[in-house]
């Protein structure tokens, strides 16, 4: 452990006292240090409703803002910091929107009586207990008793799923089932596909197949929104739905030339299903519906975030697709584990760089997506 004193006006070892305003800022620092397109409020007013002045507060893409206070582990701090944030449940940031994630964290005494340039090193190296409180979840708080103890990352950590866990996806997801309901309609109206459909998905012919198609030619549409903000020449599904060269031709030539980047496993069997459509007025028509359906869905605060877990909870639903695929939760659980289990130096840059995980039976990309983020 650091030393964790001071030094007096003649030399000597002197014991220092530091409240917890004094060590938000390194704390701050810690945690968004772990998600670095993280933005890190300390004790900042004006973000909450009324004359209350959190801690913490961290804004990353894809999450919901976490609110965190922090208090130092004593009786009276563990009491305290309950309180203070319990105070919070119900609360709303000056936006209008609603606080959806506090996290409270109980950090080591240590850190109130060391010397000022020993403070980073010792967040870095200290255990610290915490909680969640997810107001209108149940439970709402979480652990319902006790805490989770760990180091500043796996904080981080735990702050990175409440923020991803605390996204309410419920209404925009009714919205993608409706469509893609719609959609399937429109696969049932062309005189090829039905034959055609089952065969390229391996699946019988029912509901479940057209449904299935019209999922991952939606999710092709989402893709190509993003592919379209770092390639020029992919137009993205806002820009060919204001064109005049809208089409089921058109969207087949884009991409094809999106194949040429890659993406096979999203394009490649997107590409196969939508040639299958032999009307062109139905496939006109459901094609519209998904590329206005993804406009939305990209569109939507925190999308980065909601699409993929939107996605992963629409495919996960039995009733409606009839198939069994890794759900959300179960991915972030698989990733925590086997992650926790490598043998990497993470502070090696080579060796991070160098470390390769291969999911044999991909699907839709859950358990990489999960390992990627428990990986960063």
């Amino acid at each position: 452990m650091l030393p964790c004193v001071g030094g007096s006006a003649e030399g000597k070892p002197m014991a220092t006292h530091r409240t917890e305003p004094s060590i938000n800022p390194e704390l701050g620092k810690a945690i968004g240090g772990c998600h670095p397109r993280s933005q890190v409020h300390t004790q900042q007013t004006g973000l909450l409703v009324g004359a209350k002045q959190p801690d913490i507060v961290i804004d990353t893409p894809g999450r919901v803002r976490a609110l965190v206070e922090n208090k130092y582990d004593t009786r009276a701090g563990e009491r305290a910091l309950e309180q203070q944030c319990g105070s919070h449940v119900g609360a709303a940031w000056a936006s209008g929107t609603p606080v959806e994630a506090i996290i409270g964290v109980l950090s080591p005494l240590s850190l109130s009586t060391c010397a000022e340039t020993d403070v980073g090193p010792l967040i870095d190296s200290e255990q610290f207990r915490y909680v969640t409180w997810l107001p209108g979840r149940s439970p709402e708080r979480f652990p319902e008793t006790g805490w989770i103890t760990g180091d500043v990352r796996d904080l981080a950590a735990f702050i990175d799923r409440v923020t991803d866990d605390a996204l309410d996806s419920s209404a925009i997801a009714e919205k993608v089932r409706r469509v893609l309901a719609a959609a399937a309609a429109d696969v049932v109206e062309d005189p090829l596909a039905p034959t055609e459909f089952p065969v390229l998905l391996n699946q019988e012919a029912s509901e479940q197949t057209w449904r299935m198609a019209a999922a991952i030619m939606f999710n092709a549409a989402v893709f190509q929104t993003h592919i379209s903000e770092h390639h020029s020449n992919i137009p993205s599904p806002a820009r060919m739905l204001s064109s005049d060269d809208f089409s089921q031709y058109r969207v087949l030539s884009v991409w094809r030339d999106i194949l040429d980047f890659d993406y096979w496993p999203i394009f490649g069997i997107g590409r196969r299903l939508l040639s299958a459509m032999n009307n062109q007025f139905a496939a006109n028509r459901m094609l519209k519906r998904l590329y206005e359906l993804a406009n939305k869905v990209t569109s939507t605060p925190n999308a980065q975030g909601l699409v993929g877990r939107l996605f992963g909870e629409l495919i996960g639903d039995r009733k409606f697709l009839a198939a069994f695929y890794t759900r959300p939760s179960s991915a972030a659980l698989v990733a925590e584990l086997a992650v926790g289990r490598l043998a990497v130096n993470w502070a090696d840059p080579s060796a991070t760089a160098n470390v390769q995980v291969g999911d044999l039976a991909c699907g839709t990309g859950a358990l990489l997506t999960a390992v990627y983020r428990r990986i960063a």
